[in-house]
């Protein structure tokens, strides 16, 4: 094994450059060289591998079969649209499988894995701060646009869109909690923590306080049947410090308290011994959310480009807004698959996630590979409820990295079959 700076062209000071562009989807709307650097990247890492790119190993195939239908999704796009329209989407739609790629290559050690763990964690939190900036100083005019919910105002981040925040809430908590310790310092864990949950109350987001519920259960839950450990008076105090914290962070201003106790009614229908009569809920349920997201809305989609769109979808249309275009939208992972590729796209994909899931369970004992593990968790439950789980930057690229490391550290390794 080599590591990063003896192997690749990338030190790295410019992987976690690549990271924070790929990440800092807000880029864009400054400028359009943020896709002339992200394209420079790619390309010279394309041209000092090319051969690399036929020539793998064979457990990796069904990952290929994906990156491959992908190539024919973007093709069939522009013989069911008859148009030009497609080449905004294309970007979008192989973006971060062509950075697993690279990930496969440049990282080797599971050291390589974690410095590439603590950039995204970092650029996460940077994505939080953005959104308490706003809350305090007003809206940053070149991310997406801010609207209105529960009668407050509800920011984006650098990150991307309204709705990606919330939804990667959970990898924040279990990347500065779980047992594979990424971040040292207990200081840092807490304050990261506290600029975490004081961001998923400004965004607003049904998701963020599901998440973050959620993501702490499967940190206990793992602590107990994948380490067999017990709940330590160290980790009590700690937990009641924290919350103690944040109490009085929240107390400290009444805009925060609002946004606090809106969140938290917006996700939860309440919160127990909480007066939360004052707070104007204009949305729907998450369970009556969860139900559209799940079927409704892929079946409206079906309804609208035909039946004969079961079989091979109708390309990067099907997408809509998360390949940029116009059109309807499933609103889940998915469906965007399944509507972009039909079910044999839908159906490679899930064997690649199921590959990826086995192959670390099995390792689980190993902190950095239950981590992973727990990582995807979040990940497979933003799929039925978030539109381009699959491909958008912040929401996939711990799946992504699994899948390098996936690639890199699956037994049998072999010469490529290509």
């Amino acid at each position: 094994m080599v590591s990063i700076a003896r192997k690749s062209i990338f030190s790295s000071g410019l992987l976690s450059l690549f990271v924070a562009l790929v990440l800092f989807t807000a880029l864009r709307n400054l400028s359009s060289v943020y896709y002339v650097i992200l394209f420079f990247f790619i390309l010279i890492f394309g041209l000092t591998n090319l051969t690399k790119f036929f020539n793998f190993q064979r457990q990796a195939l069904v990952f290929y079969a994906f990156l491959y239908f992908s190539f024919f999704v973007v093709i069939w796009s522009f013989l069911y649209q008859r148009s030009l329209e497609p080449l905004i989407g294309i970007p979008r739609l192989l973006l971060m499988p062509l950075i697993a790629v690279m990930f496969a290559r440049i990282l080797q050690t599971r050291e390589d894995f974690s410095k590439v763990l603590r950039i995204i964690l970092l650029c996460y939190v940077v994505g939080a701060f953005t959104l308490i900036y706003q809350f305090f100083f007003g809206a940053i005019p070149w991310f997406a646009e801010a609207t209105g919910r529960s009668g407050l105002i509800r920011y984006s981040s650098i990150l991307g869109s309204l709705t990606i925040f919330g939804a990667i809430v959970g990898y924040i908590i279990i990347l500065l909690f779980s047992k594979y310790n990424l971040v040292q310092s207990q200081n840092l864990k807490v304050l990261f923590a506290l600029i975490t949950i004081l961001a998923a109350a400004i965004s607003l987001q049904k998701t963020a306080i599901l998440f973050l519920i959620i993501s702490f259960g499967l940190l206990f839950l793992s602590n107990i049947f994948f380490y067999k450990k017990v709940i330590s008076l160290k980790f009590i105090f700690g937990t009641i410090v924290f919350i103690l914290l944040l109490a009085v962070t929240i107390s400290l201003n009444d805009t925060i308290r609002n946004y606090f106790l809106s969140a938290f009614t917006i996700a939860l229908g309440g919160i127990p011994f909480v007066d939360t009569s004052n707070v104007l809920n204009d949305t729907l349920g998450f369970w009556g959310d969860f139900n559209h997201r799940l079927l409704g809305f892929t079946l409206q989609a079906i309804d609208y480009y035909g039946l004969t769109s079961i079989f091979f979808g109708v390309g990067l249309k099907g997408g809509a807004g998360i390949m940029g275009m116009d059109g309807i939208s499933p609103h889940n992972a998915l469906g965007d698959l399944f509507m972009m590729g039909g079910p044999i796209y839908l159906f490679i994909f899930l064997t690649l996630l199921w590959r990826v899931q086995i192959f670390l369970f099995k390792r689980r004992a190993n902190f950095f590979d239950g981590t992973l593990f727990l990582l995807n968790l979040i990940f497979i439950v933003n799929l039925p409820v978030t539109a381009g789980t699959i491909f958008q930057p912040s929401l996939s690229i711990i799946f992504w990295v699994s899948v390098a490391y996936w690639m890199n550290h699956e037994p049998q390794r072999s010469k490529g079959i290509i």
